[in-house]
């Protein structure tokens, strides 16, 4: 053989030698051994168009098409505080093509028993989306700190009142925790919306207010809500100069740390491969300057957190939500 004919050969078997290491290097990239994924993903969105959770949905659109150059089809089926949407998820073809966006409403629903779902045996965890601190404010000025209003309920009891959207789940559950750890006796008061407790607050109708911290971004920005502490074990780098709620003397993780989050499920079956490429490329998304940068400015965080990591966390809020739901919410 001529020497130009052996060059060519041995720069064609290098060049598909560094394509093939390219595409097992990251799973998050379109794997062409593995020909998926082919064509668009459907994110199911248990909720109506606009909430949260379909906003922070709807960005990794253009996220997805840039760096993988895979479509993102949103599916709006709300109902049952997300259940619908779930369950169809759950029901969907496990081909790597379906995916809910679950929250802990819905591993709450599980815990309850208002949904027939061990979690473990439905689905698969994908990716950590999102997190929104838990968060107590009051209206600016009513109380220095956390400290002042248990001290105020101590000595009114039972007059105090404090408003929260759910009427089981992660901030009822917390602020149950915390009147037994304070000793102390307030009105838990479920009202319909995050909205709603922000209307609560502002007109001065309850002491204070216990929900997703993404409920009062826009009146805490506007100097008009104070945070007086955030339920988590951590400073948040959403907040970094609001304390938790242990900072304040108060240990409310006796049930385990109950987190606020969104992430990305699958219908149970998936091939572990397609799993790996499918968690690696929302994880890549999420971690991208451009969903970070949003979730940023959207107040919340977005960690991508994968594989037995997020199988733990999500185990965690479930097992939590189950022995608080036992112990404090069943007559």
């Amino acid at each position: 053989m001529k020497r130009s004919a052996i060059l060519v050969l041995v720069l064609c078997l290098v060049a598909m030698t560094a394509i093939g290491c390219s595409n097992g290097g990251n799973a998050g990239q379109k794997n062409a051994a593995l020909d998926y994924p082919t064509k668009e993903i459907t994110v199911i969105v248990p909720w109506n168009a606009g909430g949260a959770n379909d906003v922070a949905a709807r960005q990794l659109q253009p996220i997805f098409k840039e760096m993988f150059d895979v479509d993102l089809v949103i599916k709006n089926v709300a109902g049952g505080s997300s259940a619908v949407g779930i369950t169809e998820a759950i029901n969907a073809k496990a081909d790597g093509y379906t995916v809910g966006f679950a929250t802990s409403t819905y591993v709450g629903l599980a815990a309850e028993g208002s949904v027939s779902s061990d979690l473990e045996g439905d689905f698969e965890n994908i990716c950590l989306v999102m997190e929104d601190p838990i968060a107590i404010v009051a209206k600016a000025g009513a109380y220095e700190d956390l400290n002042a209003f248990i001290e105020d309920a101590r000595q009114r009891p039972g007059e105090t009142v404090v408003a929260m959207s759910n009427t089981f789940g992660t901030a009822p559950v917390y602020m149950t925790l915390l009147q037994e750890v304070a000793d102390i006796d307030t009105n838990l008061v479920c009202f319909d919306s995050g909205s709603r407790c922000v209307t609560e607050v502002l007109g001065g109708h309850v002491e204070v207010s216990c929900s997703n911290y993404g409920d009062f971004v826009a009146q805490v920005e506007a100097g008009e809500i104070e945070v007086l502490a955030l339920m988590t074990q951590e400073r948040s780098d959403v907040l970094p100069d609001v304390p938790t709620i242990l900072e304040c003397g108060y240990d409310v993780f006796g049930a385990g740390y109950i987190r606020q989050m969104s992430f990305m499920m699958a219908p149970k079956g998936l091939d572990p491969e397609v799993k790996e490429v499918l968690s690696k490329m929302f994880q890549d998304a999420c971690q991208s300057d451009a969903y970070q940068a949003f979730a940023k400015e959207r107040s919340f965080s977005s960690p991508g957190t994968i594989g037995s990591e997020l199988d733990e966390i999500v185990a965690e809020v479930y097992n939590g939500l189950k022995l608080a739901y036992d112990k404090y919410f069943v007559e």
